[in-house]
């Protein structure tokens, strides 16, 4: 992760003054921070509906991945439970969060995302990780 921020820190300092490359690599913090948010209540999600899932992040973005850990190759991916993942989504959706329509897609967390729209996104992972585990949600008591 490191060497990304480098990356993104030289190409800005490159592109903008002072005051806007100030103001971006705080920006670029607040991302990260927001993204260690989600990823720390989605993990404990994960915890709490006894799933086999993790979530893989890099800066500010992250995967959930439905595998006991994180794939490190294909022949690891074609290992995740797709089918876990769909009520994972579905559940998400009626929680009126949208996410990538598939598991091995990336999500970005950015500036534009608040700490309440992470808060909001943590509580409906929690429900809906329960609903891809196969237990009754509290939402709708099934």
């Amino acid at each position: 992760m490191r060497w990304m921020a480098t990356c993104v820190a030289a190409t800005v300092h490159h592109h903008a003054s002072k005051g806007e490359f100030e103001a971006a690599i705080a920006a670029l913090q607040i991302g990260f921070a927001m993204a260690r948010h989600l990823e720390n209540g989605i993990t404990a999600a994960i915890k709490r509906a006894e799933i086999d899932a993790s979530v893989a992040r890099m800066g500010s973005m992250l995967t959930v991945f439905f595998r006991k850990e994180a794939p490190r190759d294909y022949a690891e991916a074609r290992e995740c439970d797709t089918e876990a993942f769909g009520r994972f989504h579905r559940g998400m959706r009626v929680r009126g969060v949208m996410l990538p329509p598939s598991q091995f897609e990336t999500w970005f967390v950015s500036a534009a995302h608040s700490e309440a729209d992470i808060d909001m996104t943590v509580k409906a992972a929690h429900e809906a990780m329960r609903e891809a585990a196969g237990l009754p949600s509290h939402r709708n008591g099934r």
